[in-house]
């Protein structure tokens, strides 16, 4: 009886320890999909990390060019002024010489029909003098 006894016993420790055995199993298969799940993990996540480090410099990137073309924006601005000034300056000129020439058109218009005067004055007293 005591013989039975330990085989039974023996027998339930047998299945203690294949039921214990394979709950082992089972969590270090567990275990192992767990590190490779982590490891997976691990790599999208430098994956995520290296389009970070890639968007993050392309914004960098865009926000130096965005500088240099509002700096370059704001010496065109200065430059557009400085010449409509040059222009308005010119235009001012232009009509105070477009004024001279006018005045001089007219001067030489005086002169000539002067001098049409006179040629004509010179002609009757020739005439008058060989008659």
């Amino acid at each position: 009886s005591r013989i039975i006894s330990t085989e039974t016993q023996l027998d339930e420790n047998s299945l203690q320890l294949k039921q214990a055995s394979s709950e082992i199993t089972k969590y270090q298969q567990d275990a192992e999909t767990s590190k490779m799940r982590f490891s997976q993990l691990h790599e999208s996540l430098e994956q995520h990390y290296t389009i970070f480090e890639q968007i993050n410099n392309a914004i960098t990137t865009a926000n130096e060019r965005t500088n240099e073309l509002e700096n370059l924006l704001r010496k065109s601005k200065k430059e557009k002024t400085k010449l409509e000034s040059k222009v308005a300056a010119l235009k001012i000129d232009l009509e105070i010489k477009e004024e001279e020439l006018s005045q001089e058109t007219e001067r030489v218009d005086k002169i000539e029909k002067l001098l049409e005067n006179e040629q004509k004055e010179g002609k009757v007293l020739r005439s008058m003098l060989q008659e």
